[in-house]
């Protein structure tokens, strides 16, 4: 089990901020806070659990915050733009995926072929 440290989610916070372009006066803004308190989360100095849902329901209209609070961290856009990049980078990987199927198979067969030749080969070599 991954125990999150105040410092290592500050850390993430203020990836998420910056990822998604705003200063921490203009989240501050944002959420009716000051400036300070945002500064404070991110140091890992603590806040307040009302703060950290405010944020965390902020960034969620940018990113996934699911994997805020597990050991691997990714950052992962869930704006229009990014879906629809996202899903040209599928496109691209299913088709990946599907020649390699291809040259799978054809490896196989070749595989089969020349176990067969070489059996064939050595039951002419025996005596």
């Amino acid at each position: 089990m991954y125990n999150i440290t105040l410092p290592v989610l500050g850390t993430r916070l203020k990836q998420i901020r910056e990822h998604v372009g705003y200063s921490q006066a203009q989240l501050a803004e944002q959420l009716n806070c000051k400036q300070n308190a945002i500064s404070n989360l991110e140091l890992g100095k603590g806040g307040s659990l009302k703060l950290l849902f405010q944020v965390l329901n902020f960034y969620s209209n940018y990113v996934f915050i699911d994997l805020i609070f597990s050991e691997k961290f990714y950052l992962i856009s869930n704006t229009e733009e990014d879906e629809a990049q996202k899903a040209n980078y599928n496109s691209v990987i299913i088709e990946i995926i599907r020649q390699s199927e291809k040259t799978m198979k054809m490896l196989c067969q070749t595989l089969k072929r020349a176990r067969s030749e070489s059996s064939k080969a050595i039951n002419l070599l025996q005596p």
